[in-house]
């Protein structure tokens, strides 16, 4: 779902004709996806370093283990991404007869910042004024993300490093993160390209899916209630903040309220997924037996729900351009402005992706996986 809501918030425009109330969510909650992704990687990193800790798993390898999940498949994507305008090209000649190869964003790039790129280092290399996407604007402005996705895990691999105390290690982090998001002008070299580039402000975020994985590791859930009314406080807490999320959504004030409550808005946003997840204990039961019903009403769903969550990062690494492949090929069947329209590039788009899961990032899988 979070996959979903950053790729619809790229494809807003495409919105407002056929579905104006949709294109309103996907323009003003769309983006907070990735305030999502760090919360749940924080949860799922997290788990991984618990079990490694426990079971005496190098640190080595739990490293190997991020490498092997994010950079091979990132790699197969940007070389992807820079075909793309040439595919999208050739797509456009079936149409008119007249082949011109399009201007290049990157054109002007060099070694240096093909490197930069493909180690997701550039983020440290900004004037520390732009935004971070900026950086990444010649082939796929959504990998900033990726790199500071890259230092949570680099934090958690030198947490490790001090063994009994890698807990600690992680809460000292977590103040500073802290600091660096409420009071970031106390920190040295702050507008500097490097500071800008740091994981620390959005640690925070981060932070926020190790709460949630001790919390329901050492059983604080709604599960201490009977099933009845653990499965109905759950059900309440996810429709009252949905609710406000898609209200507050449509009277285009939810960055204006979150910064209100919370003092910045991705961290305000990250919580109240958290929280939703968090509630949502109760109710995994349920969700297993429908995803094992003979009844295909229940199953299919979340099987559906299942798959795209599997192929999440393939469609994440892909979206940005490849949606414009599938908008080219539409645009030729003269789908154009249409629901049928939107739906194609978005099924094109997860089918593409599903293609490039399977042979690009499935591979590099049972690399993940530890030896006990």
């Amino acid at each position: 779902m979070a996959a979903l809501a950053v790729f619809l918030f790229h494809i807003k425009g495409h919105f407002t004709a056929c579905c104006p109330n949709v294109a309103v969510l996907a323009k003003n909650v769309g983006f907070y996806g990735v305030a999502v992704f760090f919360v749940i990687s924080g949860y799922c990193i997290t788990s991984s370093a618990d079990k490694a800790s426990h079971h005496g798993v190098g640190q080595l390898s739990f490293l190997k283990k991020r490498f092997f999940r994010i950079y091979p498949p990132f790699w197969a994507a940007l070389i992807i991404t820079v075909l793309t305008p040439y595919l999208l090209e050739s797509i456009s000649f079936l149409r008119t007869g007249h082949l011109a190869w399009p201007d290049r964003d990157w054109e002007s790039y060099g070694v240096k910042d093909w490197l930069q790129i493909a180690s997701l280092a550039r983020v440290f290399y900004g004037t520390g004024q732009e935004d971070l996407h900026v950086l990444f604007r010649g082939v796929n402005p959504v990998y900033w993300t990726l790199a500071i996705e890259f230092q949570f895990y680099l934090v958690m691999f030198f947490s490790l490093l001090t063994k009994t105390y890698w807990k600690k290690t992680l809460a000292i982090v977590t103040f500073l993160g802290f600091v660096a998001m409420y009071f970031p002008s106390i920190l040295p070299g702050e507008r500097s390209g490097f500071f800008s580039g740091l994981f620390l402000g959005y640690w925070p975020l981060f932070s926020i899916g190790i709460a949630l994985y001790f919390l329901l590791k050492n059983g604080i859930s709604l599960t201490i209630f009977s099933k009845h009314i653990s499965t109905l406080i759950s059900v309440l807490i996810v429709f009252t903040l949905t609710t406000w999320v898609i209200h507050s959504a449509f009277e285009n004030k939810i960055k204006a309220d979150l910064m209100a409550g919370f003092g910045s808005d991705w961290f305000g946003f990250a919580l109240l997924s958290a929280m939703i997840l968090w509630s949502l204990a109760p109710i995994e039961p349920y969700l297993r037996n429908g995803v094992e019903s003979k009844c295909l009403v229940f199953s299919l769903p979340l099987k559906l729900g299942m798959f795209l969550g599997t192929i999440s990062y393939s469609i994440y690494l892909l979206h940005a351009r490849m949606y414009q492949v599938v908008e080219k090929a539409v645009n030729y069947l003269h789908l154009t402005n249409s629901l049928y329209s939107v739906l194609a590039i978005i099924m094109g788009t997860i089918l593409i992706s599903a293609i490039f899961y399977h042979f690009f990032e499935k591979p590099f899988i049972h690399h993940s996986k530890y030896r006990q």
